[in-house]
């Protein structure tokens, strides 16, 4: 019995293929982790105006406010994340789609205006923005109707997609009604 129990030691000397492919797997599984979480520079890649929204979501979460200011002639963009400059986000933008941006808003009394980029404080200095975009804490968002050439972008609250139309009247009668339209539990499923 002692001669079986030795010649069945002597042959299980080393790992089989399997065991050894398990192993680094699971090895490069971690390094994957690690190295992601370690990444210091996060580029916030917006190629395109009506895809804002999609960019700065993976940097919102409950109870965190995302603000993205363009300035500079638009050439230039930064990330606040709860109101501190994140400068590891920095947003990679095509210059082309944010030139001569207008926006349109409704006033309190229901007329519709054109409105003002807002200016926010970097490095002690008061900037004008020339496009600005906020997720709020709750998961609304900025609305308003943006002019970009000769087409108008209605951003409306929460996650509902950016509609586009070639009229300004269109685009306000659109964005009018979507502030006074009930929501029913059918378009919340």
């Amino acid at each position: 019995m002692k001669d079986l129990k030795e010649m069945y030691l002597s042959k299980r000397s080393a790992f089989s293929l399997f065991e050894l492919m398990i192993v680094i797997v699971i090895i490069g599984l971690v390094y994957a982790i690690v190295v992601s979480n370690f990444s210091t520079n996060r580029t916030v890649q917006i190629s395109h105006l009506k895809d804002i929204k999609g960019a700065l979501l993976p940097l919102w979460s409950k109870g965190k406010k995302v603000e993205l200011f363009l300035y500079d002639n638009c050439t230039k963009g930064v990330v606040f994340i709860n109101g501190k400059i994140k400068e590891k986000y920095k947003p990679k933008l095509l210059f082309s789609e944010f030139k001569d941006l207008v926006a349109y808003k409704d006033d309190a009394g229901g007329a519709s205006r054109e409105i003002e980029w807002k200016s926010f404080r970097l490095e002690d200095k008061v900037i004008k923005s020339c496009f600005d975009f906020v997720i709020y804490p709750n998961g609304s968002s900025s609305t308003y109707i943006v002019k970009q050439g000769e087409k108008y972008l209605i951003f409306f609250p929460y996650f509902r997609d950016v509609n586009i139309s070639d009229d300004l009247g269109e685009a306000l009668e659109i964005y009018k009604n979507s502030h006074f339209s009930k929501v029913t539990l059918e378009d919340a499923k």
